[in-house]
């Protein structure tokens, strides 16, 4: 992978439980810190702010934006695209349903020109409802 400079937009609601986790997954796959995380927390009721408010300083390339108020999925995820400092956006959940891990292998193709890379929930693990 070339010197892409990338930005993960991650919207949160009432996912004190599995944010952390999701974050070290990212940081993991980018130790170097070649990538942004933004979370953007749309107005959890469950602890989640105090959550992030706890891993925000564990990572210098880390930013947490709250909505005061539930917004909804799209507007999270305008507010973060929004706040990124890089040109290449990665978007993820942080309920931990997508393997963080595949992360370097969409940023391949668009490394190799892709526009766009888009992954898929599959398996026989994966329940996605209709």
């Amino acid at each position: 992978m070339s010197d892409m400079k990338i930005s993960s937009i991650i919207p949160v609601y009432n996912g004190a439980e599995t944010v952390s986790g999701v974050v070290d997954e990212i940081h993991a796959e980018f130790a170097d810190g070649a990538i942004e995380v933004v979370l953007v927390n749309d107005g959890s009721s469950d602890g989640t702010a105090d959550v992030l408010a706890r891993l925000e300083p564990r990572f210098e390339t880390l930013t947490v934006l709250n909505h005061r108020a539930n917004k909804g999925y799209g507007a999270a995820l305008k507010t973060g695209i929004r706040a990124a400092a890089h040109p290449i956006i990665v978007i993820t959940d942080a309920d931990g349903t997508y393997p963080e891990d595949r992360v370097v292998d969409l940023l391949a193709r668009v490394d190799d020109g892709a526009e766009m890379a888009v992954g898929a929930r599959t398996g026989a693990d994966v329940h996605i409802p209709w």
